[in-house]
């Protein structure tokens, strides 16, 4: 739930999230066309763009094929989401890889 949390909630607010981490998650097939009529619209018309919305997801992970649709939607909407495929399943493991390697980023200074 935390993922699709922070997948609304950073289009809808994107003047207020310069950095996305997104982890083993994307929105549902059912939800997609509700969410690119919305937040995505939305964004578009007038949304900030971000400085890095990084997405990760493992090959055995359950949420795999909805990040990976997440990512294709992301991209039709002009964000330019930093993909990476992992190996391994949707646990803890996983996303305290992805935190070691996406934390960094957030202060990285740009030089």
């Amino acid at each position: 739930m935390g993922g699709l949390q922070a997948l609304t909630i950073s289009i809808s607010r994107s003047d207020l999230f310069a950095y996305v981490g997104i982890f083993s998650s994307g929105w549902f097939s059912q939800m997609r066309d509700d969410v690119e009529k919305n937040e995505l619209a939305a964004y578009k018309a007038t949304g900030k763009p971000f400085e890095l919305y990084w997405i990760n997801a493992g090959k055995l992970d359950i949420a795999r094929a909805n990040s990976d649709a997440t990512v294709e939607l992301l991209k039709k909407y002009e964000i330019k989401p930093e993909s990476h495929t992992s190996e391994g399943f949707h646990a803890w493991n996983n996303w305290r890889d992805y935190l070691a390697a996406f934390a960094p980023r957030l202060f990285h200074s740009g030089q």
